[in-house]
């Protein structure tokens, strides 16, 4: 059917009706579907289980402060004081589940009593969770990219180390281990390496061998 021009516009002849009223406004409500996946996986249980055995301290608990700093960087956060501009946002408390989130001073007082050893914490929580995903998988078989990624750091960071960056080799880095499952694209951190470096790299072995890897 043919329209005519008529058809195409609205003549609008009267004032838009504005209406001002006090309600929480965000502008990160995919948070929510992210929050909802947490949820499925049981992220909150599988962190304290694992932060029982290690005592980080703190008024939050482990579960609060990771999943500020996750919800910072998802959000698109580059450093601890871009807290305070999300510190009011209703969407962010509902995600961390706090009706006060902690401010820069605290969440980096937190980090700083990280220890080698209570860092393997994170390490056992990111192996139960993509453990977990690679399980559901069924795979018979598994294909691991490893590769590593410098990342240039201050000069008051710590545990990192000059070197890894081949342009600026007196710059403090870190240099973390990845490796990706190629069937799901799953990400397991092997861990910051101080020691040594290495290419790029794929193996391929059975599945029923990826924890002895992991």
């Amino acid at each position: 059917m043919r329209l005519s021009r008529t058809d195409f516009h609205s003549s609008c002849k009267s004032f838009f009706k504005i209406e001002f009223a006090s309600q929480d406004i965000t502008a990160f409500g995919g948070l929510e579907l992210i929050r909802g996946y947490f949820r499925l996986i049981k992220l909150g249980r599988t962190v304290r289980s694992v932060f029982a055995r290690y005592d980080v301290g703190g008024d939050y608990r482990a579960i609060d402060m990771i999943l500020v700093i996750v919800v910072l960087i998802l959000v698109g956060g580059r450093r601890l004081d871009h807290l305070n501009y999300l510190c009011e946002d209703p969407l962010v408390k509902r995600f961390c589940g706090l009706l006060r989130l902690p401010r820069e001073r605290s969440v980096a007082r937190w980090l700083k009593r990280f220890t080698h050893k209570s860092l393997e914490a994170l390490v056992e929580i990111n192996s139960q969770i993509v453990c977990a995903a690679i399980e559901k998988e069924k795979l018979g078989r598994l294909t691991l990219d490893i590769d590593g990624s410098v990342i240039t750091t201050g000069a008051s960071v710590s545990w990192a180390f000059r070197g890894f960056n081949p342009h600026h080799r007196k710059d403090p880095s870190y240099y973390p281990i990845l490796a990706h499952l190629s069937q799901t694209r799953c990400e397991k951190a092997i861990g910051k390496s101080p020691a040594f470096r290495i290419p790029h790299g794929r193996g391929v072995f059975p599945a029923r061998d990826y924890r002895a890897v992991g």
